[in-house]
């Protein structure tokens, strides 16, 4: 995986920005979620297993958010869990419907106070939030992202 992150992930394995990367640790520090787990505010699960060929660094020691549960399973490979009844019989389903339901019974959220949207210089933004936002070009055919200084398009 190393070899072949390192010589076809790093170009182009997304768009520009912030393709391409000078080497493959730039790119797997930019891919990684362990540094974004601290800012998980909704119940979230991750399954991993202990022998996938993608994900091999999983967060044992992260105990830091009470919102983020990891479960490492024994066997599974990348997003796999098959089990008898076909392809799409996997087992990771029963768990994670089991999961919701316990999360969906015992979890009280607080009511989030949603931020008005508004027009800034052309730009479709979020108040509070000025550095984030979307434009229409192109006689709407094209949207431009932007965060930050980075810009994206897409259709």
């Amino acid at each position: 995986m190393l070899q072949f992150d390192s010589l076809i992930s790093v170009h182009s394995a997304g768009s520009s920005p912030p393709f391409p990367f000078e080497d493959v640790w730039e790119y797997y520090a930019y891919s990684s979620s362990y540094d974004k787990l601290d800012t998980i505010r909704i119940p979230f699960l991750a399954l991993n297993s202990d022998d996938d060929p993608i994900t091999q660094c999983a967060p044992l020691d992260y105990d830091r958010n009470e919102w983020f549960t990891l479960v490492i399973t024994r066997g599974g490979g990348h997003m796999g869990w098959f089990q008898s009844g076909g392809a799409a019989n996997r087992w990771a389903r029963r768990p994670t419907l089991e999961w919701f339901k316990a999360t969906g019974e015992h979890i009280r959220l607080e009511p989030r106070k949603a931020r008005s949207i508004e027009w800034r210089d052309d730009w479709l933004v979020e108040d509070g939030n000025d550095d984030l936002g979307c434009r229409e070009i192109k006689g709407g055919e094209t949207f431009q992202f932007r965060k930050g200084d980075d810009l994206f398009a897409g259709l």
